[in-house]
């Protein structure tokens, strides 16, 4: 049998861990530099599309095609919860992203944050989720602008203030109060295929970095 690729990796904030994630569904996590495998965990029933660590290190958040999203004690290397909603009008939804966030003004709390897609239909929105850091249950949850398409891209700033997406289709960049999940810049991107998004360490100007092929452009909005 061929070897799984890892279809996903994320070094830890401090420097520590790298876990990946493999089209077997399996996930690993190796002490970084030395590359040791610490753990190998059977985490998804099918291909692991993202993952992520928590600002301490201490949590990692997994996401598969099998519809799941699961976090896990780093150093355990044991499932610590499951994220789990009630979509409406029981339509079936896929975890398309997850990442983590610093709370604004607090670097002892975060967040979660997931995008998450309608399965086999496109006339319900996606919606952007946030999730609380200790109980990994569902605090907010927001819709996608309608017609707008699935979402495909999630990021949030190191501060801790914003979280934006990304719609697959139509090239719709939203950059949402993270602690509101308020709107505050929304912009069509034509084109655009691939981006990410930071912060100044002073909250005031964030920007937009989008790649269009071999072409890379610049978007700063002032958010007071």
């Amino acid at each position: 049998m061929p070897e799984p690729y890892q279809k996903v990796c994320r070094l830890s904030p401090n420097n520590a861990y790298l876990a990946t994630g493999g089209d077997d569904g399996v996930l690993r996590v190796w002490s970084f530099p030395d590359l040791y495998r610490t753990h190998e965990i059977e985490a998804h029933e099918k291909e692991i599309d993202d993952l992520d660590f928590s600002p301490d290190g201490a949590r990692l958040a997994t996401i598969s095609k099998d519809r799941r999203c699961l976090v896990w004690d780093v150093k355990k290397g044991k499932k610590h919860a499951e994220m789990g909603w009630d979509p409406p009008k029981g339509v079936k939804y896929l975890f398309k992203r997850v990442r983590f966030a610093r709370v604004e003004g607090d670097a002892k709390r975060y967040k979660c944050f997931t995008i998450s897609n309608p399965v086999g239909a496109s006339k319900p929105p996606s919606y952007l989720q946030r999730w609380d850091g200790k109980t990994f249950l569902i605090e907010k949850a927001v819709s996608s602008p309608e017609g707008g398409g699935s979402l495909s891209a999630l990021a949030v700033s190191d501060c801790g203030t914003f979280v934006a997406t990304g719609s697959m289709f139509d090239g719709t960049v939203e950059i949402f109060i993270a602690f509101s999940l308020q709107v505050r810049e929304q912009e069509l991107l034509k084109r655009h295929k691939k981006g990410f998004f930071s912060c100044t360490k002073d909250s005031i100007i964030a920007s937009v970095h989008i790649v269009i092929g071999p072409v890379s452009k610049s978007y700063s909005i002032r958010t007071f």
